[in-house]
Order: structure tokens, then sequence, then C-alpha cells
């Protein structure tokens, strides 16, 4: 998939990149980034990961905020559900490799 957009996180400091076929991704980040930065940035603590973008996945109802080690392998994800975006929810944090938990976290 290519990248559809970079989208500006927090006062040019941080950017997210989004990957996926829906023209409405961009906008929807844009629109939650502020609750999107803050996953971003708790999933980032993971010594393990490399970085944490927007992926939209074919035939996946919500986009996922995922993040990888610098293989490019998936080590966690957040489905970005309309409740977890808004607050309702909080975000459950699915592992999909243990390196994720088995490395620590950053201080």
């Amino acid at each position: 998939m290519n990248s559809v957009s970079t989208v500006i996180m927090d006062n040019n400091v941080d950017r997210i990149h989004v990957f996926g076929q829906k023209s409405s991704l961009a906008p929807f980040v844009m629109a939650n980034r502020i609750v999107i930065h803050k996953m971003k940035t708790l999933l980032a603590q993971s010594h393990s990961v490399n970085d944490v973008f927007v992926m939209s996945y074919p035939g996946e109802l919500y986009p996922q905020l995922v993040a990888v080690d610098e293989k490019g392998n998936k080590l966690a994800h957040v489905i970005l559900s309309d409740v977890v975006v808004s607050g309702k929810a909080d975000p459950l944090i699915f592992l999909d490799s243990p390196e994720f938990l088995l490395a620590g976290v950053a201080n």
C-alpha cells in the first residue's frame, strides 16, 4: 500500500504516516490527532518500537495505530474505533509480538 499522507500531529514536531486506500483516512487522523498522538506516545515507549503509523487494512471497518520494530515487524496495534477516538472507551493495545513487552519501556 502506498502512503496516503503525513499528518502533522503536534506543532510541526511530531508527524505520523498514514497508509491505506481510504481517502477519508488522513482527515480522520487530523480530526483525532490529539487522541492519536497520546496513543502513539504510549506505544513508542517500548524500546523495541521503531515507528508508529496509522494503517487502513482492506476489509477492516476501523483503521489501526500500528507499532513496528526496525525490521518492519508488527509489534502491537490499537483499533481506532469511534468510541476510542472519542474518549468514551480506553484503547486496547493488541500485542502482535511478545517483543513489545519484553523490550521494556523508555523512561
